[in-house]
């Protein structure tokens, strides 16, 4: 059977770019997936980004250092917050993360959702993949807003989306509907937290799960 032929395993996985542990998902469900190609005679397999915003009620224009924000989106105490700080930044580091969470802001993401969905028109997966690594990266470890319209656009050249592209995307309300309905699918998935990862329609897996986990998820997935 030719390449074109093999039915493709279609990978959704909803999660935010202000997310620490969809951070550390992201690398390991990437590494599953390349083991399972590798497995698999490089059986065809498509990972989706989804939109979830963990605080849709968030102004674009309302920014709170990361420490605060977990302290009023938890109702934890700050020693709390520094130990859920602490156990991710422990987690990403043994992947390879050098995580910065005391320097983070949290802010909107709806328009990173935007501009990601953008990216997937723009350049297919690989694109949208790439834009999603970079806004985790800006936000987890370099400190940066990812509701700043001109974070957002220099991330997204960097990656390779056209500048005049995501620049018309920031400044008007275009794949605000594909946000939406991301999230209207999550909500139909009763989704309390990401990231939530789905393979084949079917099998789901949620929390940042060891390689593993995600390899197994994928052979279940194809087995039908």
């Amino acid at each position: 059977m030719a390449d074109d032929e093999l039915p493709t395993l279609d990978v959704e996985v909803w999660a935010d770019v202000v997310c620490p542990w969809c951070y550390v998902a992201e690398g390991r469900l990437r590494a599953a997936v390349a083991a399972y190609r590798a497995e698999h005679d490089s059986l065809p397999v498509t990972v989706r980004h989804r939109a979830f915003e963990f605080d849709p009620d968030l102004p674009r224009d309302r920014q709170v250092p990361f420490l605060a924000w977990l302290r009023e989106q938890y109702g934890v105490s700050e020693a709390d917050g520094r130990w859920m700080i602490r156990r991710v930044s422990e987690a990403a580091a043994q992947d390879g993360l050098a995580l910065r969470l005391e320097e983070a802001t949290a802010s909107s993401t709806f328009d990173a959702h935007r501009l990601i969905a953008a990216a997937g028109v723009q350049g297919g997966e690989p694109l949208a993949s790439a834009l999603v690594r970079r806004l985790y990266a800006a936000h987890c470890e370099d400190g940066l807003v990812v509701a700043d319209h001109a974070v957002l656009e220099r991330m997204a050249v960097e990656v390779g989306l056209p500048g005049h592209v995501a620049a018309e995307v920031l400044r008007s309300s275009g794949f605000a509907t594909q946000v939406r309905d991301d999230e209207e699918r999550a909500a139909r998935w009763a989704m309390s937290g990401v990231p939530f990862v789905v393979a084949g329609g079917r099998v789901s897996v949620t929390g940042a799960q060891p390689v593993e986990v995600y390899r197994r998820m994928l052979e279940q997935a194809s087995a039908g």
